[in-house]
């Protein structure tokens, strides 16, 4: 499984020095390369100038991105990179105010794994950096449905970054088949799993809090999953659609 017992510890890492990045979060496998201006939400979550996960912009003062993220982390530690498609350079970098962790995230099994970030400054919204829309209170996320993961991660087979950003486009499928699939873990009805039928396309390590969209509509969230790109082990994302009263209440109903 794609897990640190800490995200705090592996905060110790970092400032010991060592190149290492939290498991929980993803890297797009057998992704292409995108420019910003074709994924203009997409946001880069740096901590101490590293790039660690991905997130998504709500609006000019908020952002989204998975609680694994931001565990144990102080918001002053934290920036997100708007406007650009290359990691850790360019574009608008922004401190964080405050970060509003759901309060009933759970580190052992990653239920409720969704953060809304206050950000200390506006984003400039432009062409590069807009808000991705959120799905309509009633809606439901069918299976079958076709998403578009996006981020950083590490690429297969190495330990660096890509310096553009990838993205892949993977399928939907249903609750219990996911839960038959991770028979030792617990699918919870907060999480919604994604797969690739036609190859080896996955998020993994440093995708993390980055976003699931389909139809203009950011749907989930970059959670966890086994390995990467494993047959028969989807990727599992938070469902944003649980979420939309969490969101509304953290955004103080601005959204």
């Amino acid at each position: 499984m794609w897990y640190v017992t800490s995200t705090a510890s592996f905060f110790t890492l970092i400032v010991a020095g060592q190149a290492f990045l939290p498991q929980l979060g993803s890297r797009i496998i057998g992704g292409e390369s995108y420019d910003i201006e074709d994924v203009p939400y997409q946001l880069s979550l740096e901590y101490l100038g590293s790039h660690i996960c991905g997130a998504s912009i709500l609006s000019k003062s908020f952002a989204i991105t998975a609680a694994h993220c931001t565990y144990g982390v102080r918001a002053a530690q934290l920036k997100v990179r708007a406007g650009s498609g290359i990691v850790e350079h360019g574009g608008q970098l922004i401190p964080i105010s405050r970060i509003h962790q759901h309060p009933d995230y759970n580190i052992i099994n990653l239920d409720n794994d969704i953060s809304i970030l206050l950000l200390k400054v506006p984003i400039k919204l432009n062409f590069r950096a807009q808000p991705i829309a959120l799905p309509n209170w009633s809606e439901t996320i069918k299976v079958g449905t076709t998403a578009f993961a996006s981020g950083w991660g590490v690429i297969k087979g190495t330990d660096m970054f890509p310096i553009n950003l990838q993205a892949i486009t993977i399928s939907i499928i249903g609750h219990d088949t996911c839960q038959l699939l991770y028979e030792n873990e617990d699918i919870t009805r907060n999480m919604m799993c994604a797969i690739s039928w036609i190859g080896k396309m996955d998020t993994c390590r440093g995708d993390s809090g980055g976003p699931l969209v389909s139809n203009g509509k950011l749907i989930g969230i970059t959670s966890w999953g086994y390995g990467c790109a494993r047959d028969n082990f989807p990727g599992v994302y938070t469902n944003v659609q649980n979420y939309r009263d969490f969101i509304w209440k953290k955004t103080n109903g601005l959204l």
